[in-house]
């Protein structure tokens, strides 16, 4: 786990709180019931891993997940892993089921970026050199995009006359497209990275 990493675990279950407390012992943990005692834990703790139970009710999970300031910094407990809360910036969901060690994981993890996060705004050209690299992504993408589109269509327009081809040349068409296909997920992909 990473040093001096604190967490704040979140919910009006206390012996999910108290699960939590023994899985994550390694670290500086708090503990808040409802969302009024988080709000408060996360105004005086400042930078903090939360840990939050998905049944609080209401928007509370949007609010705290707000209060922390980054999404990066929360982990969402929960019955299943819920597509909705997402759109609250909850990407990592862990569910209550999942053997304590996974829950362990994914908080040393976002204590890890915290700290890489932490650094790189410590070293001030760190941002730059983001934006630079966000740059070469976006140009990299465009440049794989636009004649991957091309024979895409090309390809597509060829396997219209299927009926014209040999066997061999509708499999290679076919191989065409399909390569073209990954080649365009890989660079959608890239789309997070630098957008990161």
């Amino acid at each position: 786990m990473a040093e001096g990493g604190a967490v704040l675990v979140v919910s009006g279950d206390e012996k999910r709180r108290r699960r939590a407390a023994r899985a994550l012992s390694e670290l500086t943990v708090r503990q808040a019931a409802d969302l009024g005692a988080a709000l408060e834990q996360v105004s005086i703790a400042g930078s903090l891993v939360a840990v939050i139970d998905a049944e609080l009710p209401g928007d509370g999970v949007s609010d705290l997940i707000g209060a922390l300031g980054d999404p990066d910094r929360a982990v969402l407990w929960v019955d299943q892993p819920q597509a909705d809360l997402f759109r609250s910036g909850a990407l990592v969901q862990v569910p209550y089921a999942a053997d304590d060690s996974i829950l362990r994981e994914a908080v040393r993890r976002l204590l890890e970026l915290a700290e890489l996060k932490s650094r790189l705004a410590e070293t001030g050209g760190g941002g730059e050199r983001l934006e630079r690299f966000s740059e070469v992504v976006r140009d990299v993408r465009h440049a794989i995009n636009s004649p991957l589109t091309a024979i895409m269509a090309e390809a597509e327009l060829m396997l219209m006359d299927a009926d014209e081809l040999n066997e061999e040349q509708v499999s290679g068409l076919r191989t065409i497209e399909e390569m073209a296909r990954r080649i365009r997920d890989l660079v959608a992909e890239l789309k997070t990275i630098g957008e990161a």
